[in-house]
């Protein structure tokens, strides 16, 4: 997934309005998904709060030795996905330790974690049907046969203000021009999962 929102990315930093339109849902699922995984904690850390008796301390369930990867991609976006996957570990790591002092049964736990794991699959499945048009918004301008071609291929004409790059991602990379310099490269980024 990081993978393919780096291309996306390098295709809208060539003036790709299709790659444009990606990123802009993409970012409207990942950042209202991160929100959403956030109620699911908030209501998971309620729980504790409702239901263990005050004179009760516990720690944070952690893991002692966590999975750590190596992460390479140059999209924006591609951090907020990650934000979304650690805040899953997050939930995660309280259900099951929720569940481990009988505040929800197994069941239950499972429900959680699943609501949790669908916004991760839905943000996968959005990127996954990504398919790169091949043309800029000159293409466009010129309503020529490669963006005839394009709007065939992928099913769907873009709004006027795609087209126009009036309305982009809030976190769209600079389209590059002849006076502008190359995107940045990609940087490797290490996260820790506590939930292995």
């Amino acid at each position: 997934c990081l993978s393919l929102l780096s291309q996306i990315q390098r295709a809208a930093t060539n003036d790709d309005p299709y790659a444009d339109d990606y990123l802009l849902r993409f970012e409207t699922k990942v950042l209202g998904y991160r929100q959403e995984m956030q109620q699911l904690v908030d209501k998971v850390n309620y729980l504790y709060s409702e239901q263990i008796p005050a004179a009760f301390h516990m720690e944070n369930s952690v893991s002692v030795e966590p999975a750590r990867y190596a992460l390479t991609f140059n999209s924006q976006l591609g951090y907020q996905l990650i934000f979304l996957f650690l805040k899953f570990d997050e939930l995660a790591c309280a259900v099951m330790a929720a569940s481990h002092i009988a505040l929800m049964t197994r069941s239950e736990a499972s429900d959680w974690i699943e609501a949790g794991a669908k916004l991760i699959r839905q943000c996968f499945g959005l990127v996954e049907n990504y398919r790169h048009s091949g043309i800029t918004r000159r293409d466009a301008i010129e309503n020529n046969a490669r963006y005839k071609a394009a709007i065939k291929r992928m099913k769907y004409e873009l709004s006027p203000e795609i087209l126009s790059g009036e309305k982009r991602a809030n976190f769209a990379p600079v389209i590059k021009n002849a006076s502008s310099s190359e995107a940045e490269p990609e940087q490797d980024e290490f996260v820790e999962s506590g939930s292995e």
